[in-house]
């Protein structure tokens, strides 16, 4: 099938579960299944992949749908819609923004911040009336490292993170703590962050 675009072929690119992406000329982007059949045309700005093979597909405008590695579409095209490093996904489920294990489990509803780090390291935030026991910074197996439903959370990937005005190390001890509201210099912060030697 690839034939028919012969000439206008820009890149290629193999995916995890076996499908190939064309990337054309004009910017168009097409998948092709591990049977060589054209599976969907369209005018995306990137793929994102996840470890299981679950991938997804984001337009210019930034809207994202999440297919399973069998090519199943998971979460409709959305700005709420996300797929994560480790297999989960998140999209809007009537007037809430739902996250999902790997497998398709609920893991919890009401979601406003999801971030998963290479690591398996993981963030979760929710509205009121969401899980508080899915809330805060986490481990891989599911431990808490820091209990926090703070928005502004940031990691400062690997060495250390942001909650609530204070700055932790990775295994949440506190290395500087918020002062009466005011918080330090996250610029700094952040150059600190590439010292390896900080914290022994």
């Amino acid at each position: 099938m690839e034939l028919c675009y012969k000439g206008y072929i820009r890149q290629r690119r193999k995916l995890k579960n076996g499908w190939n992406a064309v990337i054309l000329v004009n910017r168009v982007i097409v998948l092709f299944n591990d049977k060589q059949k054209q599976i969907v045309a369209g005018s995306f700005k990137d793929i994102f992949e996840a470890k299981d093979g679950k991938f997804m597909l984001i337009k210019r405008d930034k809207t994202k749908a999440v297919f399973n590695a069998k090519g199943d579409r998971l979460a409709d095209f959305s700005n709420e819609a996300n797929l994560f490093i480790n297999g989960w996904y998140s999209m809007r489920v009537g007037d809430d923004v739902s996250l999902f294990d790997e497998k398709g489990k609920l893991i919890c509803s009401k979601v406003t911040k999801v971030s998963v780090y290479k690591d398996g390291r993981y963030f979760i935030s929710v509205l009121s009336g969401g899980d508080a026991t899915k809330v805060g910074f986490h481990s891989p197996d599911g431990s808490c490292i820091l209990f926090t439903n703070d928005r502004g959370f940031k990691c400062i990937y690997p060495y250390f993170f942001i909650a609530d005005g204070s700055l932790y190390d990775i295994s949440g001890e506190c290395l500087i703590e918020a002062n009466l509201g005011s918080t330090f210099n996250r610029t700094l912060v952040r150059w600190i962050g590439l010292l390896p030697f900080w914290k022994s």
